[in-house]
């Protein structure tokens, strides 16, 4: 029981996740043809039949996936189209108070949701975001590596991946404290946000590991760019720390199977910086040339 209610939770997880995915437009079309499905079921049917609760879905959707406003807007026009019915009709011994309910439940229920949905919104930004430097943790940025990835199958153009590592950090917590080695990896990851281009992404991966993901960059400006972030490193991090970066550089021209490979290649060029004298960056591209 428990396996089906949370395969359940899953599916409509992905089918509200597919559906929030769609613009603007798209959605406001569904709403609206929802909505008029209903209107013209609600006319067509019986008069002694109820509507009310069944004019929640689309006041619901329009809520959830479009914004407040949206939501009550289809809230005040099911109210006056229930009204409509019901005057036409004469089905009602008193309409307009039965109006007055409706608008009460409609406009509660919109506000409940759009509250649930922010809280949503938040939770799953939380759970995203290191809370220590605001960059994307570990999970988000396989998540764009991996979104980066498809459209590479799709559309080929390369795109690269560095990893960063800061030399050194360990003496920073062990002579300065866990305080200091903080506001270094704060400084760390502004410098590196304030270096790159707004469709890049930059996470932290972990301690005082670091990547940085840049569709369509080729080797050539994967090069400039990297130069870019380590001249802010050096003037915002390393004026103030006894830290130095090691970089490996990863650029794809095709992209491997997974997300994760990704990372370990980066990681493996990475680490090869390091053991070679660190202070550098490494630049590899992917497939190798035979």
């Amino acid at each position: 029981m428990t396996t089906t209610w949370r395969n359940r939770g899953h599916l409509g997880g992905a089918i509200t996740a597919r559906l929030a995915a769609q613009s603007p437009v798209l959605l406001a079309i569904l709403g609206v043809a929802v909505f008029a499905a209903l209107t013209l079921l609600r006319f067509k049917s019986a008069p002694g039949l109820s509507y009310a609760v069944l004019y929640l879905v689309p006041i619901s959707f329009f809520t959830w996936f479009i914004g407040l406003r949206s939501g009550i807007a289809t809230a005040l026009a099911s109210a006056v189209l229930l009204l409509i019915f019901d005057i036409s009709h004469g089905t009602r011994a008193h309409p307009y108070w039965d109006t007055l309910m409706n608008v009460g439940m409609f406009i509660f229920i919109v506000f409940i949701l759009a509250e649930v949905r922010g809280l949503y919104e938040r939770e799953r930004d939380l759970s995203r975001t290191d809370a220590l430097t605001g960059l994307l943790n570990r999970r988000a940025f396989v998540e764009a590596l991996d979104h980066e990835s498809a459209r590479n199958r799709r559309f080929p153009r390369p795109l690269t991946l560095a990893y960063i590592d800061v030399d050194n950090f360990k003496g920073i917590n062990d002579t300065r404290g866990h305080a200091a080695g903080d506001a270094l990896l704060v400084a760390i990851a502004q410098a590196m946000g304030s270096s790159v281009r707004d469709v890049d992404s930059v996470g932290r991966l972990g301690g005082d590991e670091f990547a940085i993901l840049m569709p369509e960059t080729d080797s050539e400006a994967s090069k400039a760019a990297i130069r870019k972030v380590e001249s802010k490193l050096k003037e915002s991090a390393a004026k103030q720390w006894p830290v130095t970066f090691s970089v490996g550089v990863m650029t794809f021209d095709a992209v491997p199977d997974s997300a994760e490979e990704m990372i370990r290649l980066a990681d493996e060029l990475m680490y090869s910086v390091k053991q070679s004298g660190k202070n550098r960056s490494e630049f590899q591209k992917f497939p190798r040339a035979v």
